[in-house]
């Protein structure tokens, strides 16, 4: 660990994400959040970022959250973000690199159907990220009030495969909307009950205003 954490600025094509999926309706969500800042309000922002980040095998750097926020600056053109550097493990081989990391909730190597893999098959440079449709439904539901926002580690994901187990993927790919009306039922549930962040009687709120648009074609790099 770092008694104080080093912030310096890098680019974000150098940063080695420390999972295996996002969901680009996500993406693309936060891509139009962007869109709607002024000039002024971008770069105040942009000056107050700090991405976690861990320094890793080869001084390479890991980010450690915010990936689906980084991939969304990326693809509005954003070259470079200003990283905290909150863990130095580079001393560290590869094994036990990856065994430390999840070992303090900083690695979540499971694929795009929820699969446990192994290290050697997490993607090195976010590009290779997988999409998981399911992790843009939970991000969604919880937008419209199906769960309160949690601390507790990859809430999100916990979320997305509580549904992966109750909708068709080919549903969500569809049509959203039914897909988070159908996800908002469960959420009231009692099988959802041990899951982070979970409500007895969420709000209801409009689905199909608050779902996400049909996410932005990625262009090859």
């Amino acid at each position: 660990m770092i008694a104080q954490a080093t912030i310096t600025t890098v680019l974000i094509a150098d940063l080695v994400p420390t999972q295996m999926t996002v969901g680009m309706r996500e993406v693309s969500f936060k891509r139009r959040r962007w869109r709607e800042r002024s000039s002024r309000q971008a770069a105040d922002y942009l000056d107050k970022l700090r991405i976690p980040v861990v320094l890793g095998p080869n001084a390479r750097q890991y980010l450690i959250d915010r990936h689906h926020l980084v991939l969304a600056l990326r693809d509005e053109g954003i070259g470079e973000v200003t990283v905290s550097v909150v863990a130095n493990l580079r001393t560290l081989n590869f094994d036990e690199f990856w065994t430390s990391l999840e070992r303090q909730n900083w690695a979540h190597p499971f694929d795009d159907e929820g699969r446990r893999r192994c290290f050697h098959d997490m993607p090195e440079t976010m590009d290779i990220m997988q999409d998981d449709p399911f992790r843009s439904l939970a991000g969604a539901l919880k937008r419209v009030g199906g769960y309160a926002k949690d601390d507790a580690p990859y809430s999100e994901f916990k979320w997305a495969d509580f549904l992966r187990c109750r909708i068709r993927r080919e549903l969500i790919e569809a049509d959203f909307g039914r897909a988070l009306a159908m996800a908002m039922h469960l959420a009231e549930g009692a099988q959802a009950k041990s899951l982070p962040g979970w409500r007895r009687l969420p709000p209801l709120k409009d689905f199909h205003a608050s779902q996400p648009h049909k996410p932005f074609q990625r262009t090859a790099t």
